[in-house]
């Protein structure tokens, strides 16, 4: 049988890994899933402590609240883990300025429900063909509009040194930017969501999308192996730390169990 759903993680060139991912199943009322990515900032330990940190306390209060609604819950549980940053920074003043990124996707009945802030990402992918759904709060995309503005060049734009600039992140303190969106309805069986950290951007979304449509019948995990191994094979000498979480879509799917399955 294969698996619907799964996540696995790579270091890249790093020599510590700084990303955190959990799925769970009947993760909303009726049945649904899950899928929670942190990618977290502030150098080795700092970034360790910050995605655990968040996501533990995320999942803390929809194990304390329930998850019958999640356009009330996602918020909440997001404000949850941007408040232990804040708590955890305010008792090791080591831990300053650390953050992290985070992303949770609530999945149930064909619909998606989620919530982010930073950079990573949430594709959904049908047949051979990739789109990204959430918002992405780096430097990226502002500065693309400006070469799409002519204000810059597009050369310009792919090597500015604030491309990869987080405008909004969890960091204890106020969100600049939150992206909070319900699509009813969205999937169709055999589509797939991934959810992953922008290390995953050393593959294009022609790459990405050619992978994922040749692995999907094999199941979840194979997508996500195929992909992971894909962004090792290009070798780069600072790639990132690479997470992500699969979902296939397959109609009257369900489940009931946690795992917690990478912190870092």
């Amino acid at each position: 049988m294969t698996k619907t759903v799964y996540s696995g993680q790579i270091p890249g060139a790093r020599e510590y890994q700084e990303d955190y991912a959990a799925i769970r199943d009947d993760a909303v009322e009726g049945g649904g899933r899950l899928l929670l990515i942190c990618d977290g900032m502030g150098g080795h330990a700092a970034g360790d402590v910050a995605s655990k940190t968040a996501a533990r306390a995320f999942l803390d209060l929809y194990n304390e609240r329930g998850a019958t609604n999640p356009e009330e819950w996602l918020p909440q549980a997001l404000y949850a883990g941007n408040s232990s940053i804040a708590d955890a920074v305010a008792q090791n003043d080591a831990l300053k300025d650390m953050g992290t990124t985070l992303l949770a996707c609530a999945i149930r009945d064909g619909g998606v429900t989620w919530i982010s802030v930073g950079d990573s990402l949430l594709y959904h992918v049908r047949k051979s063909k990739v789109a990204l759904w959430n918002d992405d709060h780096s430097m990226a995309p502002v500065l693309d509009q400006l070469a799409e503005d002519n204000q810059i060049t597009k050369e310009e734009a792919l090597h500015d040194s604030r491309r990869n600039s987080l405008r909004s992140a969890l960091m204890g303190d106020d969100i600049p930017l939150i992206d909070l969106q319900s699509r009813e309805g969205a999937l169709k069986p055999g589509d797939v969501l991934l959810a992953a950290s922008d290390g995953i951007l050393t593959l294009d979304r022609e790459e990405i999308a050619r992978l994922t449509a040749r692995h999907r019948s094999a199941g979840a995990k194979a997508v996500v192996d195929a992909l992971l191994k894909a962004v090792e094979g290009k070798n780069l000498p600072h790639q990132d730390n690479t997470t992500v979480a699969a979902y296939i879509h397959e109609k009257g799917k369900s489940g009931g169990f946690f795992r917690s399955l990478f912190g870092g």
